[in-house]
């Protein structure tokens, strides 16, 4: 497989994944998603980090998208937004993906300077076992941090920050609160985001009707 993907005889477009530095992050993040790793030091990944070099190594290809519901991802770059989304189980996923990425551009780019980023297009569904569960969708909102946690380090410390600048008239406050969130920038480094989210309603507009491809069983 690792050929013809190469060779571009098979999918096309994907991202290759051949740093060292690049591989760790990512398999950084799909422990934390997962609980598993790969052994490979060369694949490629489409926008939403899912590898068919890895699914074919741990023997599933809906490693990143259980159940075809709450599609989980990797960014190790924004690279990724023109790259396809391969064994996509609903229409809008890969718009919801590129939405993300285009809306969160600075923010992405310092973050995967550093370090992979991970999350999960959050459903309003857990299980779509039926055909009948996709009215049930209506809204699906995009979390996501690093691996170390930066988004949710940062947001506390704009928490801190608003906090300093609404009490900071007084010297004696300011003297002995500015230390903590030097401490506190030092982990974050520069990220001007509070969050990364993008919540997206599937209902009211024509534009947001969708396909599936999830199987069902027959009525019996």
């Amino acid at each position: 497989m690792h050929r013809l993907i190469e060779k571009g005889l098979m999918f096309g477009n994907l991202i290759r994944v051949d740093s060292p530095v690049l591989v760790a992050r990512y398999n950084r993040a799909l422990k934390a998603l997962t609980g598993k790793t790969t052994a490979l030091d060369i694949f490629h990944i489409d926008i939403s980090g899912y590898s068919p070099e890895v699914g074919e190594e741990l023997g599933d290809d809906l490693y990143l998208n259980h159940a075809g519901v709450n599609r989980q991802f990797i960014l190790l770059t924004t690279e990724q937004e023109t790259a396809p989304l391969l064994h996509a189980k609903f229409s809008t996923s890969r718009g919801i993906l590129k939405q993300f990425i285009a809306e969160n551009r600075a923010a992405l780019f310092a973050l995967t300077a550093q370090d992979a980023v991970a999350g999960d297009l959050v459903n309003s569904v857990y299980l779509a076992d039926r055909a009948a569960r996709l009215f049930d969708i209506r809204r699906i909102t995009i979390e996501a941090d690093t691996t170390r946690g930066t988004v949710k380090t940062a947001e506390k410390l704009a928490g801190m920050i608003d906090d300093f600048k609404t009490r900071a008239a007084s010297t004696s406050f300011a003297g002995c609160r500015i230390l903590p969130r030097l401490r506190q920038a030092t982990r974050t480094g520069w990220v001007i985001c509070r969050s990364l989210t993008c919540s997206i309603s599937m209902t009211g507009r024509p534009s947001r009707s969708f396909w599936s491809s999830t199987p069902w069983p027959s009525p019996s």
